[in-house]
């Protein structure tokens, strides 16, 4: 029989009249053909339909160069003993005619050629031309029928008045492994598969059931019911038809079942139909399905909570670095709400054929998200545990039955969390108080301006490469539409528990018990709130970062794993190495010097081991290279900082300062500021434990945890024997790597309890562990009332409220000059001598950008000498000659807060502070106890002035950005700018250029001809050219860490409905 190839002339197929049979012994269905919402075809004129003849089928094979796959799926089909079944093959778009193949295959079947090019499509199209049908069974060319498949599927849609009959899917390459047996839905639109990914098929599902969804691979569903719907949706391709055809049977009145006697093995590579849907088209899909089939009283209840679902799992992605993940939502947002046109055309032909209400529909959904229940089954190891014990077993990292051990990571990450919630509420809901580095971010253009031009906006301005902190909390600020607040927090916040995770990874071959011990052990240390109480934003972010590092060092090392871990890809971990170095710093450059440090260390201790003697070269390569990427994606500020006769200043994070640095003593048990103490000596306990009982690499984790501690108590004893000489880092900078080593002492002691300690006679090691563990257990015990605060006892109050009365004063032009102690301004500045610093704003508003200043210019080094001069009495009109610089406000700092709420005094400890009272053209300004506030009379808010004659006037008073002026100037004059300007700068009166002079730190230019004058100033193509290079090397760093090409990857389980 001759295989009919279709032309414009053919007829659709049509199934054969029902004619007896000697297979119609085997049709005995046991329901009434009546299913409730759509009458079956009245057959009484003809007779019962038993002994006439079954329902005719027409099979619908979508394929495009299906190949063997195709052959074996019509074989198949072939196969079936069902009377009337007629297959149709629709060739969507396949490079040579499938016809030769289904001749060869199924003589009997019709071809049709089509040029749709999804599944959707080429179905619809397809399905419109058959006519006569009773039933559609919608199958992929990958899927072989077992015999008595297509009999069993109709007998139980008569059996179960069901619309749609789906299959059992197996692995094709593995018969005895489950694949599908559909999936219930969610309200939200989630699918929740049946059978787990590669489960045995032992009978456990054999029994009929009614589902929300089955799988297109093969689908018998009713044809007057297809029609009914009207197909497939087009716009639901690529994995969402299944969900949406499914979905609006149940609307009309229809159920879903599967049928698990109908057995069809899948391979799940076909190139239509078995597509795996991206996270993307999942996440539209479910959305518009709930969209469009809900009632609109329901669409009411259910969209607020879908949004605060996708809200969640936007920042939820966001936090763990998955980007991709984050931008998945919010396109799938953005594209329901640029279709919602054609979903409100959906819901009106939903409207048309309801038969169910919502409440039926939602009686059929399973409870609560199946989102939330795919993240739990993805952890859990065993099917019959409790969700607690699934994260246990994640945890755990194993599988094993009647294994607890994993509630220690669980019950710490809850204590955590808690902790940090609780104790940081007043921060989170009030904000961060504006302290030492704690300072505003500013406006995002600004920031971004600043960061890409080059123009510093510190001191007096001057051409030099802005700080790369700049350009990323300009892009965060940018991000969070100005949210410049919440940046701030989550800033200062998020480091409290990114340091505790880094902690527990860091520990990957450890139990998790020791794990445990270690996060928990680093997060009750003293050291990062008092860097909140004390405004030390740098101690922060490396007490965040430094686990991570140091986790890196020691996989490349081998220190942690053992002799037996896997071989790192090097170019991953250099790739991943730089990123962190780059990232902290971005806010704390002295990572890059504890990144070496660390690497040291960890060589030291790996060139110990007979099998790591390879390890110290590795260790010290990957360090140095990625210190030097780390510096690369800094560029052009890399250069500046270097250069700059202040790097050691902006190096450590610290300027000249008297403030006496803290003691050993003080260091020993962490008290830096109000929290610590002896309650502190615990945790030193239980870092001793791991030296007297650790074994074999365990005892490697103690030595190295050891030197980190030993390192920070030798940086603190330097601090005080260098101090106030050099400018050293804060005791809490120093402290980070002994917090660490403590942390590492923690988990290693644990360790060491497990392997070293357990089944050993009683002596030493036994006493030894348990003095440690109540070591650790007491140093956790001032945590619980130091949360209670809410703020972990920062200032409730800061200096830039203490000077909010100058707001309402001061002009935009005017400068603000601080002066106060090195450790108690809110930004770097330049020393005037006797630990005294002075630093220069344009307005009485701090931001980041002062923060990390460049080094002194000739204006700068001029307005130190004046403060130096007024400070031995050699001047008395000091607000004459602050004038000169647009300085109208004098603030001398003295608390890190007002009074009550800064109590600690850090005095200006130079003559300056009493010489400021003598001068006579200084107005001292009522302000919080502890703020001195000076207003200079003489100042004029301008920022250029133009001479003749005699007189000046105010000039280029027009400013469109921070490095463009304009105004009208007249024949002759001079006109005088207060800005330090370089070659970067040109002056154009009506487009005529005007050469500039210098003038000591300030420029002058001869007027010639009357106009418009322009004050600009050109980015230098050198500065755009480096941050190209800048955001290139960033860009790409990023990719080939994301993209895991080091890293074998596991292939994925296809899955044909997406969760």
């Amino acid at each position: 029989m001759s295989t009919r190839r279709p032309s414009s002339s053919d007829d659709p197929p049509h199934p054969p009249p029902s004619q007896p049979s000697a297979d119609d012994d085997d049709w005995n269905p046991d329901a009434t053909p009546y299913i409730e919402g759509y009458d079956a075809p009245d057959r009484s004129s003809s007779g019962p339909l038993v002994g006439t003849g079954v329902p005719p089928v027409v099979a619908v094979v979508v394929t495009r160069d299906g190949g063997s796959n195709l052959a074996a799926a019509l074989e198949s089909l072939g196969r079936q003993e069902y009377a009337n079944l007629s297959t149709l093959v629709v060739d969507a778009g396949s490079a040579e005619d499938p016809t030769p193949i289904v001749a060869a295959a199924m003589p009997s079947a019709f071809v049709r050629r089509t040029t749709a090019s999804t599944f959707v499509e080429a179905t619809n199209e397809a399905i419109g031309s058959v006519e006569g049908a009773a039933f559609f069974l919608l199958c992929h060319d990958d899927v072989e029928f077992r015999p008595g498949a297509v009999q069993a599927l109709v007998e139980e849609a008569f059996r179960s008045n069901a619309g749609i009959v789906g299959a059992k899917l197996v692995e094709s390459d593995r018969p005895d492994r489950l694949q599908s047996l559909g999936w219930f839905v969610d309200k939200f639109g989630f699918p929740w598969s049946i059978v787990d990914a590669g489960e045995m098929d032992q009978a456990q599902h054999d029994a009929v059931r009614e589902v929300f969804v089955v799988s297109t691979a093969a689908m018998l569903v009713r044809c007057d019911l297809f029609a009914d719907l009207g197909g497939l949706n087009p716009q639901m391709g690529g994995g969402g038809e299944a969900l949406d055809l499914c979905w609006r049977a149940r609307i009309a009145g229809a159920r879903t079942v599967v049928m698990p006697a109908a057995v069809a093995a899948h391979r799940g590579d076909a190139a239509l139909g078995d597509e795996v849907p991206s996270r993307r088209l999942a996440l539209r899909h479910q959305a518009r399905a709930v969209l469009t089939n809900y009632t609109p009283l329901h669409l009411l209840r259910v969209l607020p909570q879908s949004l605060l679902l996708a809200f969640i799992d936007f920042w939820f992605a966001v936090v763990r670095g998955r980007f991709e993940a984050a931008v998945d939502v919010s396109a799938a947002i953005g594209w329901n709400i640029a279709h919602l046109p054609a979903a409100i055309r959906d819901r009106g032909r939903v409207k048309r054929l309801r038969r169910a209400d919502d409440d039926e529909i939602r009686a059929q959904q399973i409870r609560g998200s199946a989102w939330i229940r795919s993240v739990v089954q993805s952890l859990r190891g065993d099917g019959d545990r409790s969700i607690s014990e699934a994260f246990a077993a994640r945890a755990r990292g194993l599988q094993g039955a009647g294994d607890y051990s994993g509630y220690w990571t669980v019950a710490a990450a809850f204590g955590i969390a808690l902790v940090w919630l609780v104790g940081s509420r007043g921060l989170i809901s009030g904000g961060v108080p504006v302290v030492r580095e704690f300072t505003p971010i500013g406006s995002s253009i600004e920031l971004l301006r600043e960061w890409w031009t080059g123009w510093r906006s510190t001191g007096l301005g001057t051409s030099s490469a802005a700080p790369s902190s700049l350009g990323l909390l300009g892009g965060l600020a940018g991000v969070s539409l100005g949210s410049t607040g919440l940046v701030r927090t989550l800033l200062v916040l998020l480091p409290l528990l990114l340091g505790p995770l880094g902690a527990w990874r860091l520990l990957r071959a450890a139990s998790p018990p020791a794990r445990t011990a270690a996060s928990v052990a680093y997060f009750v240390n003293p050291l990062p709130f008092n860097a909140i109480a004390e405004g030390r934003l740098q101690a922060l972010v490396l007490y965040g970062l430094a686990p991570w590092v140091l986790a890196r060092l020691c996989r490349v090392a081998g220190l942690i794993q053992g002799d037996d871990a896997v071989p790192v890809a090097r170019g991953r971990e250099v790739r991943g190495l730089a990123l962190l170095v780059a990232l902290g710093a971005t806010f704390a450059p002295i990572t890059a010097v504890v990144t070496l440090a660390f690497a040291l260390l960890v060589a030291a201790l790996a060139g110990g081991r007979e099998a790591g003697r390879g390890a110290v070269g590795r260790v010290l390569a990957v360090a140095g290279v990625s210190v030097l990427v780390a510096a690369l994606v800094h560029l052009p500020w890399t250069l500046s900082l270097l250069s700059g006769s202040n790097r050691w200043q902006l190096l450590v994070g610290a300027s000249p300062s008297r403030l006496a640095p803290s003691s050993l003593r003080e260091a020993l048990v962490f008290a830096t500021g109000p929290h610590g103490g002896w309650f502190s000596v615990g945790l030193l306990a239980v870092g001793v434990v791991p030296l007297l009982t650790a074994n074999g690499r365990r005892f490697r984790w103690s030595l190295l945890a050891a030197a980190l501690v030993v390192m920070s108590w030798v940086g603190v004893v330097a601090a005080a024997r260098l101090a106030p000489s050099i400018p050293l880092p804060s005791t809490e900078l120093l402290l980070v790597p002994a917090a660490l080593g403590l942390a590492l002492g923690a988990g290693a002691a644990v360790s060491a309890f497990e392997r070293d300690v357990v089944g050993a006679g009683f002596g030493l090691g036994q006493i030894v562990s348990v003095l440690g563990g109540l070591g650790l257990v007491i140093a956790s015990l001032p945590l619980t009332l130091d949360m209670v605060n809410g703020r972990w006892l920062a200032p409730r109050s800061d200096l830039d409220v203490a000077v909010s009365s100058l707001r309402g004063k001061a002009l935009p032009k005017d400068r603000v000059l601080w002066l106060g102690d090195g450790d108690v301004l809110g930004a770097q500045g330049w020393s005037i001598g006797g630990g005294a610093n002075f630093v220069l704003t344009d307005g009485p508003d701090t931001s980041l950008a002062s923060w990390w200043p460049q080094a002194a210019g000739p204006a700068e080094r001029r307005v130190a000498s004046i403060l130096a001069e007024a400070a031995r009495g050699e001047r008395v009109r000091l607000g004459h000659d602050l004038a000169a610089f647009s300085v109208r406000y004098v603030v001398v700092a003295e608390r890190l807060a007002p009074l009550p709420y800064g109590n600690r005094v850090i005095a200006l400890n130079s003559p300056l502070r009493t010489r400021l009272a003598e001068q006579i053209d200084l107005d001292i300004v009522d302000a919080a106890p502890g703020i001195t506030v000076y207003e200079n009379p003489l100042v004029r808010p301008i920022r250029a002035t133009a001479t003749q004659g005699g007189e000046s006037r105010p000039a280029l008073v027009d400013s469109a950005r921070p490095t463009a002026f304009t105004g009208p100037v007249r024949d002759g004059e001079t006109l005088s700018v207060a800005t330090a300007l370089d070659g970067t700068w040109s002056l154009e009166v009506d487009g005529r250029d005007v050469p500039l002079r210098r003038a000591g730190w300030s420029s002058t230019a001869r007027i010639e001809d009357s106009g418009t004058a322009t004050l600009a100033r050109t980015t230098p193509i050198a500065t755009t050219a480096l941050h190209l290079v800048q955001l290139a090397l960033l860009v790409a760093l990023i990719w080939f860490q994301r993209r895991r090409s080091d890293a074998p990857v596991e292939p994925r389980r296809h899955r044909t409905v997406a969760s």
